[in-house]
């Protein structure tokens, strides 16, 4: 994958993040902290970790606006603390924002915590618009949040978790609906 750290910024516009595996986090993007994020239209796939983040760790603000993070695996393993964020983990003790207009995040699926996106406390998730479905987890199939996820748009349909929370696992954080949203079928 790739490692983008101490730099001002990341745009992706199209091309292909796929077939990674680490024994950490951040398989196929990891996006270090203070440096902004835009994903257009680019694919996210079949990136493995054994801990977090296999297809998206993002300790930084950045938005997407298309594009699809999807069939990402986080294994797990004996020891390890809550591994989680198959699709996406945001992260970071400081305040941080993830804005989704547009895309899809799919088929990811995480031994543990949150296989679609994993919020982190002191960050904070918006969904304006596009999907989180078909993506499951132990907790949060869709969504796990210990920070804020904000919803005004979009959908989180058909997640699954074997313990709790299908579609969204509020774990301390917030989570907040408003406008035209679907969340059906987890």
């Amino acid at each position: 994958g790739a490692v983008i750290q101490n730099r001002t910024g990341i745009v992706l516009n199209g091309g292909e993040i796929c077939y990674n595996t680490v024994t950490d986090q951040g398989a196929g993007l990891y996006v270090g902290a203070n440096v902004t994020f835009e994903m257009n239209d680019c694919q996210i796939y079949e990136n493995t970790a054994t801990f977090r983040g296999a297809g998206l760790f993002i300790n930084s603000s950045g938005t997407i606006n298309g594009g699809a993070i999807h069939d990402n695996h986080i294994l797990g393993g004996e020891g390890l603390n809550m591994p989680s964020g198959a699709g996406i983990l945001l992260c970071g003790e400081l305040p941080k924002t993830l804005t989704m207009n547009g895309g899809e995040i799919y088929s990811n699926d995480s031994s543990d915590h949150g296989a679609g996106v994993r919020v982190n406390k002191g960050t904070t998730f918006v969904l304006n618009g596009g999907k989180i479905t078909g993506n499951s987890a132990g907790f949060g199939g869709g969504v796990y949040t210990y920070g804020k996820f904000t919803m005004s748009g979009g959908s989180i349909t058909n997640n699954t978790a074997t313990e709790k929370g299908g579609g969204v696992l509020v774990g301390g954080g917030t989570f907040t609906v408003s406008g035209n949203v679907n969340i059906t079928n987890n």
